[in-house]
């Protein structure tokens, strides 16, 4: 990782911040079809997506704020190291 006072490392810490975190809590029927068809992230799977993206919602009965995404905007799937 680049030393704290770079330019590569600001660079690196806006791309960073410009990302939000989320679970998967479904995935719609025509996502990843024009990517080829094969799906880069599952229900359960916790991603980082683009920090403007999608349009969020609230569930009227939990009061719950979901995120709607679309399937490009899903910049990474976040594992647990093994």
């Amino acid at each position: 990782f680049p030393s704290h006072d770079t330019k590569e490392f600001k660079e690196i810490r806006l791309e960073q911040n410009a990302v939000d975190k989320g679970l998967v809590v479904s995935v719609g029927p025509t996502a990843w079809k024009d990517f080829g068809g094969e799906p880069w992230c599952a229900v359960g799977d916790y991603i980082a997506f683009a920090k403007h993206a999608g349009k969020y919602i609230e569930d009227p009965e939990t009061k719950e704020e979901f995120a709607l995404l679309n399937d490009e905007d899903i910049v990474c799937v976040i594992r647990k190291a093994e």
